[in-house]
């Protein structure tokens, strides 16, 4: 039952952060100097939430909750 509910929160987790729009900074390009080095904080940083991106995640996660209470009460 653990395997389940780690891999139900990792996926949860993969297509929550994958719904949230990113910031690009295209504008701010030079193309004298390189661009700076990708970094997860740099990404997280960027993410904006939008009215459709919070609905998204609440779904997700109404679902998720949903399987979780399947998974833990033996059904599946």
């Amino acid at each position: 039952m653990w395997w389940k509910l780690s891999g139900l929160f990792v996926l949860t987790a993969a297509l929550c952060l994958s719904v949230i729009p990113l910031r690009t900074h295209a504008v701010m390009y030079d193309p004298s100097k390189p661009p700076a080095p990708w970094t997860l904080r740099a990404m997280l940083a960027a993410m904006y939430l939008t009215p459709t991106a919070g609905l998204l995640i609440a779904a997700i996660v109404g679902v998720a909750a949903f399987v979780a209470f399947k998974v833990l009460r033996g059904q599946w």
